[in-house]
């Protein structure tokens, strides 16, 4: 992995926090084997998903190494020019502006006659308007759609965020504060955010799944590889995080990093796979096991959550 100052001042840290209980190690590794379990029975699909956005890019030489898990694109003599006639591009933008044309539409209805209820309706037919331009769902879904023509398979990945939307009041009492004359306890006003859905679209390059499931329906787990900068990984988890520096190898390379951005639209400068760290989120269903279901983040090892 390319070094980088970021990385140098993490190493020169002392791993100041705690060892991980036996119980977070032994999660850790029941998550890693599980990563390993869909990205062996997934390897053919992901070849195939290469296959695809190397002929969308217009890079139809390159190849999938399976024993590094990559894209390899083969050193070619000096004299070759390689010119590139790309009609699948076209054929996909063509077959995405087809699929997205015409905008999703909401219809809330009431839950009776009443006028209250039908205007309940309306508002609900409102806000799902506001939310879905919030959001710029009409770029991902023709994000989603191009992936889909793509690869095998793309992804929804739909959560809520505590930190994002507006700010509003909230008061509370005061702890420890006697009632005033008028019986009434102090308090206090804090300000927090209302919190928003978030949604991601995502590859069959970013996601893996229990390989013995026939549909999303009897899927038992699931999980998502996320790479992510260590400066944010600290200030998410700025106990455990400590535990986290940027000095493994990355499961994808600048190289396939860059051909996903190509596909993506994105034209912002090169980005590198330096100082950031492959997290693991998992998702598993409530089982006799797991009663409650379960969910970690796990990054070298370490449990965050």
């Amino acid at each position: 992995m390319e070094k980088s100052a970021i990385s140098d001042e993490y190493s020169k840290e002392h791993a100041s926090g705690k060892r991980q209980s036996l119980k977070d190690a032994s999660l850790s590794s029941y998550v890693w084997q599980q990563y390993e379990l869909t990205e062996q029975h997934k390897r053919q699909i992901v070849e195939d998903a290469w296959l695809g956005v190397a002929f969308y890019t217009g890079n139809q030489w390159v190849r999938f190494n399976r024993s590094l898990n990559t894209l390899v694109a083969e050193n070619r003599p000096m004299w070759r020019v390689r010119m590139v006639l790309n009609y699948i591009l076209p054929t996909v933008e063509t077959f995405v502006g087809k699929v997205t044309e015409n905008r999703p539409g909401f219809m809330c209805l009431p839950s009776s006659s009443d006028e209250d209820d039908i205007e309940a309706a309306r508002q609900c037919d409102r806000l799902l308007e506001w939310v879905w331009d919030e959001l710029d769902m009409g770029l991902k879904i023709n994000e989603l759609a191009k992936w889909c023509a793509l690869t095998p398979a793309a992804f929804l990945k739909v959560w809520w965020d505590p930190t994002k939307g507006h700010e509003r009041p909230v008061t509370e009492p005061v702890l420890g504060m006697e009632p005033d004359e008028d019986g009434q306890i102090p308090s206090k006003i804090r300000y927090e955010k209302t919190g928003m859905p978030h949604v991601d679209v995502l590859s069959c390059l970013e996601v893996g799944w229990d390989p013995g499931a026939k549909d999303i329906d009897s899927c038992r787990w699931m999980l998502h590889v996320n790479n992510m900068h260590i400066d944010d990984v600290r200030a998410r988890w700025p106990k455990k995080g400590k535990q986290i520096t940027p000095g493994s190898s990355m499961v994808s390379d600048r190289y396939s990093q860059l051909i996903i951005k190509q596909v993506r639209g994105d034209s912002s400068s090169q980005e590198t796979m330096v100082d950031r760290v492959t997290v693991v989120e998992y998702f598993e269903k409530p089982s006799p096991r797991y009663p409650k279901g379960l969910y970690a983040l796990v990054c070298r090892g370490v449990v965050l959550e």
